[in-house]
């Protein structure tokens, strides 16, 4: 019993570290988007 709430507990922690993850990954990209249109409406002016 011990081992399988031993993994139960490692798939919590994978499960939580990936969707951070993805978080991070997600904001970064909305950040680099953001950076391409201003970049792009500087130009334009």
């Amino acid at each position: 019993a011990k081992t399988e709430e031993w993994i139960e507990s490692a798939k919590d922690t994978a499960n939580a570290a990936r969707e951070k993850t993805c978080e991070a990954a997600q904001s970064a990209a909305d950040s680099a988007e953001q950076g391409q249109q201003q970049a792009s409406g500087f130009l334009q002016q």
